[in-house]
């Protein structure tokens, strides 16, 4: 009875006020009371004439739970609700909680204005953005990836040498970020930033050549892009323009596998264990989204790890990998063994993996200086589990947070502090920090699912 009510109201009134935003505001009141389902799609057809009522329900406070959906409702109206946003913070002077509430509105829109207007917005210290953005458990992750999503080419690339990179490159860099997206949980076609999925998806296709390789021929690249296709394989479905690249980057990974060994980073070099462990990750990956991949390719992976294991003659207990042939173990390389036993289907309580995670969980100090050391051994200790889970998560808990930018234009970034984040550069690195701490906080990765 009172929804005839109002909207006999909303419809007399309409004369003089105009009937849409009157009814706009009891589609808002609906909406945060959880009353109609479908009031997201009610406002959304009223148009832009629900531009003020939006911007008005963010910056009340009434139901701080609901802004997140308003505030993705209002994204839908483009530009105008871009506008009308800007000059509701801009026009706020007075109330600062409600200038607050507007500005992290902002930093889901994407373009150059709001982001200039939002990280104007972080360094005031009376709007205190960095502490409402602490209480947030997935802080460092929400905040890199908005700063990732800044930073993106019109293309769809993230640019390597513009963010510093010394050795990286685009293709690597927009597949380590694509990959960090996926890994949140934003697909091609739904999340907050489905639009930088989708472009990034766009470039990496564009950048593969017709024998199937993705990038300047490392198979580290190569490996990571086609992750990163794969992966939007996954999270789109097998109806999707990725399919035909992702099985095109598969044919050619497996031509570049030593002959029942394993893979070496440039052609003509050794196999090595990491460049083993990338593409054992991209097949497995297009394995679980339903691409066709030949099991001789993980036969020979497992039997070129063999070679590289080794016991320590002073201690029977000690199983250790080389990085390869005559090289020292190092916490990456140990990594490396349990991603690629546990990817291919050896028991989390095989004594083999919980003799390399007892060495990992003794060298925990590494994966600041290495962040790839850093997220190999986050995704081995999440196929083990238990103790050694426990241990690495605490080890990164306050370390990896502490590192990140929290204010100022480079808000959310990690900037290079070792030799590999060098090579990344500042996009690039990020992208693999937010990629290793998402295992913590959404636990998402699904290597582990068989298939």
């Amino acid at each position: 009875m009172f929804a005839w009510v109002f909207i006999l109201a909303a419809v007399l009134v309409g004369g003089v006020l105009g009937w849409k935003p009157a009814l706009a505001r009891y589609y808002v009141y609906k909406l945060e009371t959880g009353a109609d389902a479908a009031a997201d799609q009610k406002l959304r057809k009223l148009g832009p004439a629900a531009i003020p009522v939006l911007v008005g329900a963010i910056g009340s406070g009434r139901k701080p739970e609901a802004e997140p959906e308003l505030s993705s409702i209002l994204r839908t109206f483009g530009d105008p609700g871009e506008k009308a946003l800007l000059a509701a913070y801009h026009g706020e002077d007075r109330d600062m909680v409600r200038r607050a509430r507007l500005a992290w509105a902002l930093r889901d829109f994407k373009t150059e204005n709001a982001h200039r207007a939002y990280l104007h917005a972080a360094l005031d210290e009376r709007l205190a953005l960095h502490r409402a953005l602490a209480t947030l458990s997935d802080r460092p992750i929400v905040a890199a990836l908005w700063a990732l999503a800044a930073r993106q080419e019109d293309d769809g690339r993230w640019s390597a040498p513009r963010w510093g990179a010394q050795g990286a490159t685009d293709v690597e860099v927009t597949a380590l970020a694509l990959l960090a997206f996926l890994s949140f949980g934003d697909t091609p076609e739904s999340g907050t930033y489905s639009h930088e999925v989708g472009r990034a998806v766009d470039f990496l296709m564009r950048a593969q050549k017709a024998d199937g390789l993705l990038g300047s021929g490392s198979m580290r690249e190569h490996a990571l892009a086609g992750t990163a296709l794969a992966g939007a394989c996954e999270a789109g479905g097998r109806a999707n323009a990725p399919l035909a690249a992702a099985q095109r980057a598969i044919m050619y990974t497996g031509s570049r596998q030593r002959s029942y060994s394993g893979w070496a980073d440039v052609a003509g070099q050794a196999p090595d264990a990491f460049t083993t462990a990338l593409c054992v990750m991209q097949l497995k990956t297009a394995r679980i989204s339903g691409l066709r991949v030949d099991g001789l390719y993980f036969e020979g992976a497992v039997r070129y790890l063999e070679t590289l294991t080794i016991t320590d003659e002073g201690s029977l207990n000690r199983l250790l990998i080389r990085p390869s042939s005559g090289k020292q173990p190092n916490v990456r390389s140990l990594a490396c063994g349990i991603v690629v036993r546990r990817l291919l289907g050896f028991s989390q309580d095989d004594p083999q993996l919980a003799r390399l995670a007892a060495e990992i969980a003794n060298r925990t100090g590494e994966f600041m200086a290495d962040p790839w050391a850093g997220y190999m051994a986050k995704v081995a200790a999440f196929g083990c589990g238990g103790d050694f889970w426990q241990t690495w998560c605490a080890a990164e808990r306050d370390a990896l947070p502490a590192a990140q930018n929290c204010f100022g234009v480079d808000y959310g970034l990690w900037p290079p502090d070792s030799e590999e984040s060098r090579r990344l550069g500042l996009a690039g690195n990020t992208a693999l920090r937010a990629l290793e701490l998402d295992l913590r906080y959404k636990g998402y990765i699904p290597l582990f699912k068989r298939r």
